[in-house]
């Protein structure tokens, strides 16, 4: 009897703790989607003239999705997943957008949850480091935006991991299967994602004890990087022209640190990479190689990242999101992930919470501030930016003569010019084109005339325009407007 009540009272702890976790796991999402859906509206101004307006072009006014490509850009599959919104009576609005969002997270935080169980079987351990991952300075960026694949890259490397993980306990080939598909979808939405799957494959090959299924799914893993290989090279070098998006300026200290700085987990990925390097060539401990790989390539990709130079921190999300399997593993009570060695590390297994809780204290609040921020700058965005617009579709509906500042100077392809960034949001909020001039003559303006220039006006434009007594108006973001009436009504 004695032994049956113990059994009772563990399954019962379990039961409550697997509730405890959800439920934490749910308040957390619903925060989340209520970030996102909060005031869904289009901006213009949020990142940069050039991003949402893709949607108004696309998907916001019936026509399929898709991304831009040249410059050294290839990212083919990056936006095409909001074609599945044409489908849906209200799908061209812009909170069916944000609803997408909202369902991709959750779909993909399940995925990763159910990964993460199946690592470290501790449902505690797998929501912290989910809220880790949510945590970073990156992750509502990606969400409260329709513009960014790493958003679509969560829940592809989620899926990929968890098909993996079973492909591995089962030798399913049908696992398999979806997880070469997953990754072949995820390689076509952001460019260096093909050496994350090659990095994976190569550590598995190497270090790991494969049967004849593991063999061919981390050969196919390669033979679709090197797909993606030749299409880009081909591209890069002999189809597209233009100024290069990016080129391979590595500075060794500065970058580092400033990224370091801002999304400090990354201090710990590489820690943990060190070690765990030295637990696989040295001490031969391989029994997590599958997280490993993921280790491996979150550093790697995270390298590549660094060497172009990209400032911005939802870069490295993808690296983030590959380092987790590892935090959690970092998190464990059982031996051996943490040193390598067959006796458990005595400082995890014995103060495994106390750490967890200090890592949270120290490390969230440094990325979850500038996160807020973002959301509350997304808000205001989405509070004005259509007024901007709307103001001023009055004011030409009214009478007035819209002149617009062209930079031709600008350096990407012409669909990308803030110009026609310009007339692509006026046209979706006037719900028709307007006569625009896109040459400023100062001869011809008049009271009836409004000039709109995307930045500060060149001197010489901006003293054309004081002396026919224009002034600034109105502003939003680096976007100005110009004219001889006291306000815009």
């Amino acid at each position: 009897m004695s032994y049956l009540r113990r059994i009772l009272r563990i399954n019962s702890c379990e039961i409550t703790n697997k509730k405890i976790s959800d439920v934490i796991l749910a308040v957390v999402l619903v925060g989340i989607c209520f970030c996102i859906l909060w005031k869904a509206n289009w901006t213009f101004g949020l990142w940069s003239a050039v991003d949402e307006c893709q949607f108004l072009r696309t998907t916001a006014v019936g026509k399929p999705s898709h991304a831009w490509s040249g410059n050294g850009r290839f990212w083919p599959l990056g936006l095409c997943d909001y074609c599945i919104l044409l489908f849906l009576p209200f799908g061209n609005t812009a909170t069916a957008h944000y609803l997408y969002n909202c369902v991709m997270l959750i779909l993909a935080s399940f995925m990763l949850h159910k990964f993460l169980n199946k690592i470290c079987k501790n449902r505690f351990i797998s929501v912290f480091s989910l809220l880790v991952l949510f945590s970073t300075s990156a992750f509502m960026r990606i969400h409260v935006s329709c513009i960014f694949p790493e958003r679509m890259l969560f829940f592809m490397l989620s899926a990929f991991m968890l098909f993996t993980q079973k492909g591995r306990e089962k030798q399913s080939l049908l696992h398999y299967f979806l997880a070469v598909l997953v990754a072949a979808y995820a390689t076509y939405l952001k460019e260096p994602i093909f050496g994350v799957f090659i990095i994976i494959a190569a550590v598995n090959i190497i270090c790991g004890q494969l049967s004849f299924k593991d063999k061919i799914f981390n050969g196919a893993l390669l033979v679709n990087s090197a797909i993606f290989v030749a299409i880009y090279v081909y591209r890069l070098f002999f189809r597209d022209s233009g100024e290069p998006y990016a080129q391979i300026i590595f500075n060794y200290f500065e970058l580092p640190f400033k990224q370091f700085g801002r999304e400090p987990i990354l201090i710990l990925m590489v820690i943990i990479a060190c070690i765990r390097a030295y637990s696989i060539l040295v001490k031969k401990d391989r029994r997590y190689i599958f997280v490993d790989s993921l280790l491996f390539a979150g550093v790697g990709y995270a390298i590549a990242i660094m060497m172009f130079k990209f400032a911005s921190t939802y870069y490295f999300f993808p690296s983030v999101l590959l380092f987790i399997p590892a935090f959690a593993a970092f998190l464990l009570e059982e031996k051996g992930y943490f040193c390598g060695y067959d006796e458990p590390c005595v400082f995890l297994s014995k103060k495994r919470s106390f750490f967890a809780i200090c890592f949270a204290l120290v490390c969230m609040p440094i990325t979850i501030i500038p996160s807020s921020k973002v959301v509350l700058r997304c808000w205001k965005h989405r509070d004005n930016d259509h007024l901007f617009f709307e103001n001023i579709v009055r004011e030409c509906q009214l009478g007035k003569a819209l002149y617009l500042i062209d930079d031709k100077a600008f350096p990407y392809e012409h669909f990308l010019c803030p110009y026609n960034s310009h007339v692509t949001f006026l046209r979706y909020y006037g719900g028709q084109d307007f006569p625009i001039i896109s040459e400023v003559n100062p001869v011809k303006m008049n009271e009836n005339s409004i000039v709109l220039s995307h930045r500060e006006p060149q001197a010489s434009i901006a003293r054309k325009l004081e002396e026919n007594g224009f002034k600034l108006i109105q502003t939003l973001g680096e976007t100005k407007l110009f004219g001889k009436m006291d306000k815009v009504k």
